[in-house]
């Protein structure tokens, strides 16, 4: 590798005189630097290799709170039955109750089970509480349905 022209310089031939190669590669590099006109010191170092930098996107899991229903709200809820034809206000008044209380991601869909096991668990727990909580209000005719 040549060195860097800033660092030093190779010695130049006079004149006519004609560069012969074979005589160059015997000669040793040192005879054939110049040092700067102010006998300054020259510092020669390795370049540095440029590394790389890797950036990795983690896809960030939903942090996933435990969930509270409160009894006294749900049993403000008139109980799904199939013989009262009640299920468009059933509907409204459970999806309004889960929606109020952070659980509305759970019916529509939109959160998914989490990998990491703390989210999990909480996961599973929500889930468990919004079923016990449709069963609670709806008759046993409605629950195996």
């Amino acid at each position: 590798m040549p060195p860097r022209q800033h660092l030093c310089s190779m010695s130049q031939p006079q004149g006519n005189q004609a560069v012969n190669s074979s005589s160059m590669a015997n000669t040793s590099p040192a005879t054939n630097l110049m040092l700067p006109p102010d006998n300054t010191t020259i510092m020669a170092t390795a370049p540095q290799a440029v590394q790389p930098t890797y950036v990795t996107l983690v896809p960030t899991q939903p942090n996933v709170k435990v969930i509270r229903i409160s009894q006294s709200d749900l049993e403000r809820i008139a109980v799904l039955d199939r013989g009262t034809n009640n299920w468009a206000t059933w509907s409204d008044a459970m999806q309004n109750l889960l929606l109020l209380n952070h659980g509305g991601t759970y019916i529509l869909g939109t959160l998914p089970h989490p990998n990491d096991t703390g989210s999990a668990a909480n996961w599973d727990l929500n889930n468990l509480c919004i079923i016990a909580a449709l069963h609670t209000r709806s008759t046993p005719e409605e629950q195996d349905f």
